[in-house]
């Protein structure tokens, strides 16, 4: 057992693991920070970038002694008790840091998929009937003469779908949906969903109520 773990090339694999785990960790906790700007958040993502470059520094130390070995046609050697000791203490100590993070920012998705709900609740009058799920209403589509495809690429990104989500249940390209997503945007004037959403909770007459 002694002779496996001080062998370079059983160290090779897991660092390769260690570093790319790590970096994927350090990029969502980063995508985290991008929507909360929390300097809390900034520093997770700063200290799991650093462990990355730990991480890569030691596969490369490794990988180096692996590579020398095949060309000189040598034996790498192994490490040391000690080595060994510390390459799995910095190691494990890296992946619960790692895993730890990740859970946050599980926990801080949730709490921004919950902020992103209500703020779009907040874009619909208190008193207005209209809610996401009935879409564009007839007096909106004829008012800024929104074709049956745009209106139902908009119906469905009202309800928080994504492009690519869109594409699959419409059967079309992404840049399909783009395109529709942008005619939409400037036939109605507006900067992005939430605003369109807004505008039409605003824009229901009577009418449309009484469809409704």
């Amino acid at each position: 057992m002694t002779e496996i773990l001080s062998n370079q090339y059983f160290f090779y694999p897991l660092w390769l693991g260690i570093t790319f785990f790590c970096l994927a960790s350090a990029t969502v906790v980063m995508s985290l920070f991008i929507y909360y700007r929390k300097r809390l958040i900034l520093f997770k993502s700063i200290l799991l970038y650093l462990f990355f470059f730990i991480a890569f520094s030691q596969f490369l130390v490794i990988n180096e002694n692996i590579t020398i070995a095949l060309k000189t046609a040598n034996d790498p050697g192994d490490f040391s008790i000690i080595k060994i000791i510390i390459y799995f203490v910095l190691g494990l100590i890296i992946i619960i840091f790692d895993i730890v993070f990740l859970i946050d920012a599980s926990k801080g998705f949730k709490q921004a998929r919950l902020d992103i709900e209500a703020s779009v609740k907040a874009l619909i009058p208190k008193n207005s009937i209209w809610k996401l799920e009935y879409g564009l209403t007839n007096s909106f589509i004829k008012k800024y003469r929104i074709s049956e495809a745009e209106s139902n690429v908009a119906n469905l990104a009202l309800l928080g779908k994504s492009n690519k989500e869109i594409a699959n249940i419409l059967h079309k390209a992404v840049g399909t949906i783009e395109t529709q997503l942008k005619s939409i945007y400037h036939k109605t004037e507006v900067t992005g969903r939430f605003a369109l959403i807004a505008l039409v909770a605003q824009s229901v007459t009577s009418e449309d109520e009484e469809k409704i």
